[in-house]
């Protein structure tokens, strides 16, 4: 009898010191979650980190994607709240979405949010994407968020085409040519001639009398202008004489027509002779 007495004092004796030991071990855990907190920061704070976007050069009428990765770098998991530009952002060229952030972003990982930039003027567009996350309760409902702000830019570029030929070879004063030019579309996008005109033409010798371009014309492919010469050039003037025609190579050097037009020749010399003579015996 006295043993097992002495037993149970020994087993009443251990007790308090098993349950200074599970304490012990309580706050030794809570401390390392402490430690393991942002610096500066409560455990129950939200943080998490975005990656800026830089699309390049995109083409006017089109539209580029790419991503923002979001890292969780708080002690509970986050999730997507909202993503949008900055109200600053013209015509409505960047549009965010949750892209791969659907679900619950647990501590230590990560999830892509979509940007898509499609720009409306050429040049450099730029915004700053404001991103929100926050942590759910058991319900589901946010009890705590946070929003953290990145860049996001880009370059607006004129889509690109070609003009070649429209070269109608040498025309002949007072004749009529024609010229085709071809347009082909250089750029990645479907493209409409929206209007054409003439250039270096003075004189007005020229007119557009064909446009075989579809609307649109799609990338890679081409398509004509066709220009048509009206009488080039002018008739001269002939100095008034009896013989009402102009010797071959005698037209007047101040006329267009004498670099290029040497104009009626006279029949003969004779000819000359009798019209004058005739001219003097009316008088």
């Amino acid at each position: 009898m006295p043993r097992r007495g002495n037993l149970e004092s020994r087993q009443a004796h251990r007790t308090p010191l098993a349950r200074a030991g599970g304490v012990l071990s309580a706050l030794l855990a809570a401390a390392a979650m402490l430690v393991a907190a942002p610096a500066g920061a409560s455990s129950q704070d939200v943080h998490f980190t975005l990656t800026p976007i830089f699309f390049g050069s995109v083409v006017l009428g089109t539209s580029s994607t790419q991503q923002s990765i979001v890292t969780n770098s708080s002690l509970q998991p986050i999730y997507f709240i909202s993503a949008s530009p900055s109200p600053t952002n013209v015509g409505a060229e960047f549009h965010a979405s949750q892209g791969s952030c659907t679900a619950a972003v647990l501590p230590g990982t990560s999830c892509d949010l979509s940007v898509v930039f499609a720009p409306n003027a050429k040049g450099l567009r730029a915004s700053t994407l404001f991103v929100r996350f926050g942590f759910h309760d058991l319900s589901g409902h946010v009890t705590r968020a946070a929003t953290i702000a990145t860049r996001i830019q880009g370059h607006g570029t004129p889509p690109t085409f070609t003009l070649s030929g429209g070269s109608a070879g040498s025309v002949k004063v007072l004749g009529y040519g024609s010229a085709s030019a071809t347009i082909t579309n250089t750029s990645i996008v479907p493209l409409t001639v929206h209007g054409y005109h003439l250039s270096n033409d003075g004189d007005h010798d020229w007119v557009i009398t064909a446009n075989t371009c579809p609307a649109p014309v799609l990338p890679g492919g081409s398509c004509n202008l066709v220009a048509r010469s009206t009488r080039t050039g002018s008739a001269p003037t002939p100095r008034r004489s009896p013989s009402r025609c102009w010797s071959p190579g005698r037209a007047p050097r101040s006329s267009l027509a004498s670099r290029r037009f040497a104009g009626p020749a006279c029949r003969s010399r004779g000819t000359h002779r009798s019209s004058s003579r005739r001219s003097t015996s009316a008088r």
